[in-house]
């Protein structure tokens, strides 16, 4: 059985269509909630589930303050794992931690929406810097760990055009790369719309009004 879990609303990101940012405004004086570490190592022992699912509506699985441990507990209960986070505000020796936990049923998504200088337009306070480490992150996972590794890409106008780009230097690491197509496109005039229509959701309120 799998469990999809959402372990924290920390992030430290604010993307711009997010509903974390879209009804906090400001991550100032937010309430922040972790899940009870003691009630996840219940569940992990409980011996009822076989695949755990570790992502986010209101944050990023990895800055749970004891995500590692998490892990840890995952991988001593044989639990394959996915991880969904962006990668950003982590040491390349802090991921190498979680990597050595990791076996090749596990998967490591990373979620960056651009290419070099772009990833930050959407995914506000993501760094060119923390885009070239999170590709040396997937590539290690994928070709010293035998991880599957995944980069998701959502097309906007500011980056439909290194959709090509991105896949080529996804396909030279060995990492997955997929385009997933936003719904939360709400208004005609909204600057980061697609151009290109093939690339917005079908059940987005825009693509229903055309």
């Amino acid at each position: 059985m799998r469990l999809d879990i959402e372990l924290t609303n920390r992030c430290r990101l604010e993307c711009i269509k997010c509903t974390r940012t879209y009804q906090n405004k400001t991550v100032e004086g937010m309430v922040i909630r972790d899940f009870p570490y003691e009630q996840f190592v219940r569940l992990a022992e409980s011996k009822n589930y076989t695949q755990m699912f570790f992502g986010g509506t209101y944050g990023d699985c990895i800055y749970h303050p004891r995500f590692v441990d998490i892990v840890k507990v995952c991988k001593a209960n044989d639990i394959a794992i996915t991880i969904h986070t962006n990668g950003s505000g982590k040491s390349m020796e802090w991921w190498e931690s979680i990597l050595k936990m990791l076996t090749p049923g596990d998967r490591l998504n990373f979620a960056m929406d651009g290419y070099k200088h772009t990833v930050g337009q959407y995914r506000v306070n993501f760094k060119e810097k923390d885009f070239e480490k999170n590709i040396k992150v997937l590539s290690r996972a994928k070709n010293k760990y035998k991880i599957t590794a995944i980069w998701t890409f959502i097309p906007m106008r500011f980056n439909e055009h290194q959709i090509i780009e991105s896949a080529k230097l996804a396909l030279k690491n060995n990492i997955v790369f997929m385009v997933k197509k936003s719904d939360r496109w709400y208004q005609l005039d909204d600057n980061m719309l697609p151009i290109n229509t093939n690339l917005i959701a079908e059940n987005s309120p825009t693509k229903k009004r055309k």
